[in-house]
This record gives C-alpha cells, sequence and structure tokens, in this order.
C-alpha cells in the first residue's frame, strides 16, 4: 500500500484483521528518528497493509527492513492481542497518530490479552502506556494491559484495526474515530478557564516556526480582553478545562487545535486560527474543528511569504512568518472575536525588516524571505558579508 486514504465520510469498522501466528517487531532503530524500524508480518511474512502505520497520506510511519534481526528461536505469545500502532513522541503527533487505533475498543467489546504497539527505544514503557490509557479513559475505553516485547514474538491471535486518523489531510479522522470523541472526551472534566484566550506560542523555548510580532498580536489581543494561554505550561487535564471554558478561542495553526478539536462540541465556541506560515496546516486544522463539531472556525491568512535562515535543508524547519495585522483585524472582527479592528495596524516594512535582520544575527545567519514552506535553503552560505546580515527579498532571489 503505497498512501493511506481516509475519506472522512467512510466507515472504517470492517477495515479489521486477525491474524493467526502473526510476528510482532519492535522498533529496532536506536535514534529517535521520524520513521520506525519495525511492525507486524502476517504468518508467511508479508506485512498486512492494516499494520502499515502513517504519518501523512504518503509518508509511512514504519517499514520493516530485509535485514532485520531474527534470533534462531522467536517465543510465541498465546492469546488474543491487540494493535494499537506506533507511537509518536510529538505531542500533536500523539493525540493524531497514537490514538488512531483505539476507535476499535468502542466498536468491538472483545476482551484482549494485552495490547502492543512501536515506540521509540529510548522512550520508558511506563511513559507511553500511561498517556495512552490517560487517553482512553477520557474516551471511556479501557486498554487491555500492555506488553513491550524486547524482540521479535509470534503471537498466535493478533488484532490488526485500520489506522484511523493521521497528520495533514488524515487529521479529520474516520467515522468511528470521531464517534469516539464527539459526546465522550472528557465528558465528565469541569469546564475552568477564561472566555477568551489567545493560544500563545512566544513562551516556548525555541522561536522556530513563529510569528515574529506575536508579542504585538498578544498586545492587541489582551487591550480586547483575551487571556494569554501557554498550553505546555499546564497539565493536559486542564488544558482541556480551559478549551472547554473558552467560548471565544484565537491561535496560531499548532498542535494546540488538535486538543482543542477533542472537546469543541461540547459548547457553543468562536475559533480563529491565525496561519502563521505560508503552509497548509491552518485550512486543514479548521476543517479537523469543523467535522469534530466546533460551531464557527476561521482562517486567518498571514503573508503569502515567510523568512527563513541560509542553511536550511527546508525552509519549514525553520520560519518566522509575518502578518498583516489590518488584514488580521478586518478578519477577526467579521468572525465576531474582537470589536475594536481599527487599531489594528501594519508595521511598517523597514521595521519589521529589522526584526528579520535581529532574527538573523542571533542565528548567524542571512535571512531569505520564502514563498513555499518546502523550499530548500541549504545550498546558500551562512553569511554573504562577514560584517552584517543580509535579507535577500522574495522578489530578487536567484532561481532555485
Amino acid at each position: 500500500m503505497k498512501q493511506l486514504d481516509l475519506p472522512p465520510d467512510r466507515p472504517i469498522r470492517d477495515r479489521v484483521v486477525v491474524l493467526e501466528n502473526a510476528l510482532f517487531l519492535p522498533n529496532r532503530r536506536r535514534k529517535a528518528t521520524w520513521r520506525y524500524w519495525g511492525g507486524v508480518q502476517s504468518a508467511d511474512g508479508s506485512e498486512h497493509p492494516y499494520a502499515t502505520g502513517w504519518h501523512y497520506p504518503r509518508d509511512r510511519a514504519n517499514v520493516i527492513p530485509e535485514d532485520y534481526p531474527l534470533p534462531e528461536e522467536i517465543p510465541t505469545l498465546e492469546g488474543d492481542f491487540l494493535y494499537l500502532g506506533h507511537y509518536p513522541s510529538g505531542f500533536g503527533h500523539f493525540l493524531l497518530e497514537g490514538t488512531a487505533r483505539l476507535w476499535h475498543l468502542r466498536q468491538n467489546g472483545k476482551a484482549h490479552s494485552a495490547a502492543l504497539m512501536l515506540k521509540p527505544r529510548k522512550l520508558a514503557p511506563e511513559g507511553v502506556e500511561r498517556q495512552i490509557r490517560s487517553f482512553a479513559e477520557f474516551c471511556g475505553l479501557e486498554v487491555p494491559p500492555m506488553i513491550w516485547p524486547d524482540g521479535p514474538v509470534r503471537l498466535t491471535n493478533l488484532t490488526v484495526p485500520q489506522q484511523g486518523c493521521g497528520a495533514l489531510e488524515l487529521m479529520l479522522g474516520a467515522p468511528e474515530y470521531r464517534d469516539m470523541i464527539v459526546g465522550h472526551f472528557a465528558a465528565d472534566v469541569p469546564a475552568k478557564g477564561a472566555k477568551k484566550i489567545y493560544i500563545s506560542r512566544s513562551a516556548f523555548d525555541s522561536t522556530h516556526g513563529s510569528l515574529i510580532e506575536e508579542d504585538k498580536l498578544e498586545a492587541l489581543l489582551k487591550d480586547e480582553g483575551f487571556a494569554i494561554y501557554h498550553p505546555q505550561e499546564h497539565s493536559f487535564r486542564d488544558q482541556i478545562a480551559q478549551y472547554k471554558a473558552a467560548e471565544v478561542i484565537v491561535g496560531l495553526d499548532g498542535s494546540a487545535f488538535h486538543a482543542l478539536a477533542l472537546v469543541g462540541w461540547s459548547s457553543d465556541k468562536t475559533v480563529a486560527i491565525i496561519q502563521r506560515r505560508p503552509a497548509a496546516e491552518a485550512a486543514l486544522q479548521a476543517r479537523q474543528l469543523e467535522a469534530f463539531g466546533v460551531a464557527r472556525v476561521g482562517v486567518v491568512a498571514g503573508h503569502e511569504t515567510a523568512w527563513s535562515p541560509a542553511g536550511t535543508r527546508r525552509a519549514a524547519l525553520s520560519m518566522f512568518g509575518t502578518l498583516s495585522f489590518a488584514e488580521t483585524g478586518r478578519a477577526l472582527y467579521e468572525l465576531g472575536a474582537i470589536s475594536r479592528p481599527d487599531v489594528w495596524t501594519d508595521t511598517p516594512r523597514a521595521e519589521l525588516e529589522e526584526r528579520v535582520r535581529a532574527i538573523g544575527a542571533w542565528l548567524e545567519r542571512d535571512m531569505y524571505e520564502v514563498r513555499n514552506s518546502a523550499t530548500p535553503l541549504d545550498d546558500r552560505p551562512a553569511r554573504l558579508h562577514s560584517d552584517h546580515i543580509t535579507l535577500i527579498p522574495e522578489t530578487t532571489r536567484r532561481p532555485g
């Protein structure tokens, strides 16, 4: 299977297979990388398509190398086991992918002897299991005991449900995945917190991937009565309580909106996602929120370009976005999120470029204006001039 097709209106409840004498191969890749070396094989050595994990529709999460080391004798475990796919260590990808097969627990009440997952080798299994089990409990589900074999094991019966959610176009989820969330997730957690919040990225240790003038954005929203909310400073349960309490939510596109999607159905909400870079994530996250029951969702587009430092393999890995505050104010006003759009004015280009130059000085790199998040800059020298930082506007860049 070369890609995962997951139309949001197509049921997957019958996309479950029970493999007899299946071989579970734990991840062998030592570094915490994007792709795992391991997975599930049928008794004949083939990989069933339902067992394949996916980050994006055409980006696999796991591969089984042809030279995967197998012992002379592989232990056999008797029982009925459940395969829960892969565990990504990033918070947003965990919400989208690490929970993507739990839907089967609601659809099928069959008891399982134990459950298995692929995980990064260096992550302690106790922490992974605690997070999986906590998420399932928010859904009103109980995960079977989890086992973490050190090496290959053969399982007499292994239930493999297809992945029901993922990143990019997969984030809308299959109907069964959404049914697991909507009306159930954290239903017993009381709403608590401010009525209007701005989900901020300004307290992150790294500013890569942020909006250059987020401080200005925060000041304008404070004047409109918004509380500035830093989700990484709160427990997941407290985040859920705040998202349930908020009636108006504004923020830069990011993983926080995947968490909001879990409880957006719980009350009437207005949500504005501000695009922080030229990429598709903001629009897709808005579609996800709508699919999960958020009443009003709007996308506020940033500029068509952003800035990225020389030497970056792909601009999206270190991209600093810019915003038209005049257009943003109008869009937020039309959405009903703010009341005074007239005070939202654009920063003069020269002043904005000084801020970009300061970022370049901090990184010790020239800064390139880019229109596409996939733009490669690894062939560009770190500095064209040793005595100052050069800004290369998108309109003057040489081809390539």
